[in-house]
């Protein structure tokens, strides 16, 4: 049996010496039982965590999160101004065709502003969770918002009888300026 580190970098450093063996013969690994006693764990203290970082002068537990949910609220506020923005702008443009195609571009690119602001607060309106709850809120806040925009287009075809094109235009101008809010940094 040959004998190796189960661990690289702090382990070889000496903060974790746990060694198992290794069986060519059977290709099998024998893990650290007798050899290490099972309290790994509590010996990764504030000095396990700070020296297992040596090129950082803070210890790991006090660095920041990259991207916190209060980043993520004001990143969806932006895009939600920028959504209204552009909106405005095309149901200007269709101001000249009349009033019904430009209130068609309004509803077609408000609905969009509108379910984007729904996404948002189902996705991060319950704080900080588990990746599993986190994706399960983010997927029903998009289905929320098509869904929305499916029942506010509807609504607008159907018994208000607006404009299709200038709908869908509304549409497209909003979701162009989700996009680019969300590719431009400041």
């Amino acid at each position: 049996m040959k004998s190796f580190s189960a661990f690289s970098g702090p382990a070889q450093a000496g903060l974790l010496s746990c060694r198992g063996k290794f069986s060519q013969s059977d290709q099998t690994f024998v893990g650290c039982g007798a050899v290490c006693p099972p309290a790994i764990i509590p010996r990764l203290g504030r000095g396990a965590i700070s020296q297992a970082s040596p090129s950082s002068t803070t210890p790991v537990r006090s660095l920041n999160v990259l991207n916190s949910v209060a980043a993520s609220r004001r990143l969806a506020q932006r895009a939600i101004a920028w959504q209204a923005g552009a909106t405005v702008l095309v149901a200007l443009a269709f101001l000249v065709q009349g009033q019904a195609s430009a209130l068609a571009a309004l509803v077609g690119g408000g609905a969009l502003a509108l379910g984007t602001w729904l996404s948002t607060w189902i996705a991060l309106g319950g704080g900080v969770s588990s990746a599993g709850v986190a994706l399960s809120r983010l997927v029903a806040g998009m289905v929320a918002k098509w869904l929305l925009v499916l029942v506010v287009f509807t609504i607008a075809l159907g018994l208000l009888r607006l404009p299709g094109l200038p709908l869908l235009v509304g549409l497209c101008a909003a979701m162009l300026a989700l996009v680019l809010a969300n590719t431009i940094k400041r």
